[in-house]
């Protein structure tokens, strides 16, 4: 029932407005003030910053077309953390002493994801832009405003302003709408016809994202320490599938939007099996104890 020119047309409605006012009601219900953990959130944006730069090293050196440079990038750094990863590391938790930390990193994490995504897709993207246009673009960008707005409307809480009742069932509303409706528009715009030119880029960035971005700061998060709660975190981070709106923001910005649909369906698939040896390596080794 969905035609190519409707899917183009809901992806536009999607990135404009529903993923931004999602965005904002993830980072406006957070709770700094009771679960502020300086040396977790440290790490996730450093780690995220390393992986993002290490990404953009490696994978030129290997991915030749322009228009998918950028798409893998994004597709291996940044994940599903709020929809896919944070319920699998509550599972772990079902005492709820980890919902408060998880929805502060999710309220950090998730617009540094975005800003950078912004500037990988802008810079290398499938099209050119000059220094003040990448700029202005990501000033503009609806997910860096969504991310904004709820970093205002957080301040503005702690102060006692808080968005009358009426007003935020409605935000509630149209940030629900926002994974659903996007999972259908993907599933709608996918072109498997594409798939045979983009295999290896596929399996490249699968691999990446579940399998070696995992393994790297995972691992890296044992060393410095991390455990239980602030382990599974970072498991709801790094090894969860490619987030959806990744697709989302490529078909907007003109970037290889095939490949990026194909990170996300693949990968998210790929994923049920991975998610499941990660953590069963993370428990049988005793690095994450589960509190049910």
């Amino acid at each position: 029932m969905m035609d190519a020119p409707l899917a183009k047309k809901l992806n536009k409605i999607i990135f404009d407005i529903f993923l931004p006012v999602s965005i904002f009601k993830s980072v406006y219900e957070s709770e700094f003030s009771e679960v502020f953990d300086k040396k977790l959130i440290t790490y996730g944006i450093l780690s995220v910053l390393c992986c993002f730069l290490l990404l953009l090293l490696f994978v030129n050196l290997f991915c030749k077309k322009r228009e998918s440079v950028g798409v893998l990038i994004q597709g291996i750094f940044r994940s599903n953390f709020l929809i896919f990863g944070v319920p699998v590391a509550e599972s772990l938790f079902t005492d709820g002493s980890l919902s408060g930390k998880a929805a502060v990193m999710v309220a950090i994490i998730v617009p540094v994801y975005n800003v950078l995504a912004v500037i990988c897709l802008e810079t290398l993207g499938g099209k050119k832009s000059d220094a003040k246009k990448i700029v202005l673009n990501i000033v503009k960008n609806p997910l860096i405003i969504g991310s904004v707005c709820g970093f205002l409307g957080l301040f503005l809480k702690q102060a006692g302003l808080i968005i009358p009742g009426a007003a935020y069932s409605a935000v509630k509303s149209v940030a629900s709408i926002a994974t659903p409706l996007a999972l259908i528009a993907l599933g709608a715009s996918l072109d498997f016809s594409s798939v045979k030119g983009n295999v290896s880029y596929i399996v490249w960035g699968i691999a990446g994202k579940l399998v070696l971005s995992p393994l790297l700061f995972i691992t890296a998060g044992i060393l410095i320490g991390f455990r239980d709660r602030e382990l599974a975190i970072l498991l709801a981070m790094y090894a969860s599938p490619s987030a959806v709106s990744s697709y989302t923001m490529a078909q907007q910005m003109g970037a290889d939007e095939h490949l990026a649909g194909h990170l996300v369906v693949f990968g998210t698939a790929i994923s049920v099996l991975t998610v499941f040896l990660w953590v069963t390596v993370l428990t049988h080794f005793g690095f994450i104890a589960p509190a049910v």
